[in-house]
């Protein structure tokens, strides 16, 4: 439950990241709260992640991809997402051996060598389907550079990736709908300036709080490809101060061409 955004802008040269501080904790304890620990995080050296949903298997997704691309260097955001992919898959499969295997005393191996031969064709293909309908519960954008320029990756249910630069921006979460709207109307392209970029995904953010499991906190980074730039806390409040002049509503005195059209015979 939360929301997290990427906007490319400034034709192409940065990326501006926003996201909640919302918490959410899979079962036994399946709850929320607000943490103190941004969700924006390196990965892959020079590029960042942002996680929605379960936030354990989130970091133990992560930790996985970048231990896998420890050993290489200068790599591209294109990697990095296959990295995150593999690690998602894995993570996912180990999920579905815990709590669809292992309680009636397989593991995933042993299943798929003889578990058609030992349970019947029915129960095995019931639940291999259990298997195929396993939700994970948590998704991932991983955003960068490489040679082709900026990219904006998402990777969600089932291990599956989708590239988002071409749209030049993608939110996820509970509020993802509601930033995605925001940030539409507000029309907002590749080409706008990165000051231009960081209040239309401020304001995308603050959309999104009607959602449940959006935090008010935001954290905020903008990057190109030789730097990360938190934006800091000053910052945040002048752009919360323009989003609330903006959002202003109107008073009676400025709907009086309307009512005096309404008035007219």
């Amino acid at each position: 439950m939360t929301v997290c955004i990427a906007a490319i802008c400034a034709d192409g040269r940065a990326i501006v990241v926003a996201a909640d501080r919302m918490l959410t904790m899979g079962p036994p304890l399946s709850m929320e709260l607000e943490q103190d620990r941004p969700k924006i995080q390196p990965v892959g050296g020079r590029h960042l992640t942002l996680v929605s949903g379960d936030a354990v298997l989130g970091s133990e997704i992560v930790r996985a991809a970048t231990g896998a691309l420890r050993e290489r260097r200068d790599i591209g955001i294109t990697v990095v997402g296959r990295a995150l992919v593999d690690a998602y898959v894995a993570v996912r499969s180990r999920l579905i051996e815990d709590h669809v295997l292992r309680p009636i005393g397989y593991s995933l191996q042993q299943f798929l060598a003889s578990g058609a031969a030992q349970l019947g064709q029915q129960i095995f293909n019931g639940l291999v389907q259990q298997m195929a309908a396993f939700v994970a519960g948590v998704e991932l954008l991983a955003v960068g550079f490489d040679d082709s320029g900026p990219r904006i990756a998402f990777i969600y249910h089932p291990g599956s990736i989708r590239w988002q630069e071409p749209l030049g921006f993608h939110a996820m979460g509970t509020g993802g709908i509601h930033a995605g709207v925001a940030f539409l109307l507000r029309g907002c392209s590749t080409k706008c300036s990165v000051e231009q970029a960081m209040f239309d995904v401020f304001a995308a953010k603050k959309a999104a709080e009607i959602a449940p499991g959006v935090g008010s906190a935001t954290d905020m980074v903008v990057m190109t490809r030789t730097e990360h730039r938190p934006v800091p806390e000053g910052i945040l409040r002048e752009l919360e101060r323009l989003h609330t002049v903006a959002i202003k509503p109107y008073a009676d005195s400025d709907l009086k061409e309307i009512q005096r059209w309404y008035s007219s015979p």
